[in-house]
């Protein structure tokens, strides 16, 4: 008797379900309109239940998102397509504010570190022009110039990814890069017109040198002694760069520019000033990514 009564148990339960499931195709449009409505109104209940499942049922939702990933890729590919354009500021805020606050900037160094210690294991940890040995401001160069061209299309790390991937090839790391410092790599460009005699210089040139040695005078050298102009660059006192440059400001010759318009206000002195590639743009204890020290 108990088992005819499972079994029909059983029965209705298949029965409500293939009804449920009929009227839920049926009536689609409606359900889900009725099912967003409830989801807004008890938001909370919503996520700790979802918080709840993710924790017991976490292999099992991954499986199946992944089955429905690869089933329907080009819909999804065109799904976050069509998101990230409706919500490219808001996406941006929040990358911003998760990476200000869960330890985002630590995790992108260390990452990014990981991805370059075989390089600098391979060519050294000394600068190929000046030998400069403090790793801090040590950076990977394109030996042929031509990083923009191999950087085109994708992020500043991806052509470190791609030597990753190939299983870091030690010819093909030392044929293509070496170890310059800061001031080396980023003063190649300033170098033309800089060590050029005037008569070979184009006008853009001469602007450009006549803007770097007005700032030299306004300024002064690099709080470290440094005195090069090859080497020199803006900085900012606040160390607020970055906020200024996402709101407009701009950077390099053409805040120079900008200065020089203003005709070099005293009050520019109180956030601005000239530091070395070095001072300016090396990084905090880079050895404790490397496990070196800033000697070895």
């Amino acid at each position: 008797m108990d088992n005819s009564k499972d079994i029909i148990k059983e029965s209705q339960k298949e029965n409500r379900k293939a009804y449920d499931k009929k009227y839920y195709w049926d009536h689609r449009e409606e359900c889900l309109a009725a099912s967003k409505v409830y989801r807004q109104t008890h938001k909370e209940k919503f996520q700790e239940y979802e918080k709840q499942y993710y924790k017991e049922n976490k292999e099992k939702k991954i499986a199946r998102g992944k089955k429905y990933y690869w089933e329907n890729k080009p819909k999804c590919q065109q799904k976050a397509i069509e998101y990230r354009e409706e919500h490219y500021e808001e996406l941006c805020e929040n990358k911003r504010n998760y990476y200000y606050t869960h330890d985002g900037r630590e995790k992108a160094r260390a990452g990014l570190w990981k991805l370059k210690k075989p390089i600098f294991d391979t060519l050294g940890y000394s600068c190929a022009f000046c030998e400069e040995k403090n790793v801090n401001v040590l950076t990977i160069d394109h030996k042929n110039n031509d990083g923009a061209k191999d950087r085109r299309g994708r992020d500043c790390n991806a052509p470190f990814r791609d030597l990753r991937d190939a299983g870091y090839p030690e010819d093909k790391i030392k044929e293509k890069y070496q170890i310059l410092c800061c001031n080396c790599n980023f003063s190649k460009n300033r170098r033309v017109y800089l060590d050029l005699p005037e008569e070979q210089l184009n006008r853009f040139q001469k602007r450009f040198k006549t803007l770097w040695k007005k700032a030299f005078e306004f300024f002064g050298p690099c709080p470290c002694g440094c005195d090069n102009l090859k080497f020199l660059s803006i900085d900012h006192k606040n160390n607020n760069g970055a906020e200024k440059r996402r709101n407009g400001e701009k950077k390099g010759v053409a805040l120079l520019v900008k200065f020089n318009q203003l005709d070099w206000p005293e009050s520019l002195k109180e956030e601005y000033q000239l530091s070395c590639f070095n001072c300016n743009c090396g990084e905090k204890d880079v050895s404790k990514y490397l496990f070196v020290t800033g000697d070895s």
